[in-house]
């Protein structure tokens, strides 16, 4: 709303079939979706991928503990982490997929416009009580392991 768009409720079961059929102009997706979710459909005409990793779903379990065996919640992190460097190879190779007509490069200059506007919408999101302060304080502290010259990991506000 404040970059003068319009937000459409979605969730992650129909965000991109909403934008192949056009009901929305932008959606967030990891190029793992392109091939089997056709999102070809919703690049025609004109559309394109932008080449910017800027957008990081999360996903939450919720547990009945008393059905569960003891030490679950550690073995389900174990299993993820063990997982992580296949499924981030299998990302990688799927964006290899996606025609190069696509493809979208943004300046340097946008790059930091666009950190420093999702950045607000972040502590914005955190004082409404839609973000988790703790959770977004981790998610900066990998970004700015990953690369330590962003404007967010000295920034007086930040997450």
């Amino acid at each position: 709303t404040r970059i003068g768009m319009t937000p459409v409720s979605s969730s992650i079961a129909n965000a991109l079939q909403k934008f192949n059929n056009k009901a929305v102009d932008i959606t967030g997706a990891p190029g793992l979706a392109y091939e089997p979710m056709e999102m070809y459909k919703g690049l025609e005409p004109g559309g394109g991928v932008i080449k910017w990793p800027s957008l990081q779903i999360t996903m939450q379990l919720i547990v009945r503990w008393e059905k569960v065996p003891e030490g679950f919640a550690q073995k389900s992190r174990e299993l993820m982490a063990s997982k992580y460097k296949d499924q981030i190879r299998k990302i990688v190779d799927s964006e290899l997929t996606i025609p190069e007509k696509y493809w979208i490069e943004i300046s340097e200059k946008t790059e930091d416009n666009w950190s420093e506007l999702f950045r607000e919408s972040r502590i914005a999101l955190r004082e409404q009580g839609v973000y988790n302060g703790k959770a977004l304080t981790l998610f900066r502290k990998v970004r700015c392991k990953i690369d330590p010259q962003l404007a967010e990991c000295t920034s007086k506000d930040r997450e």
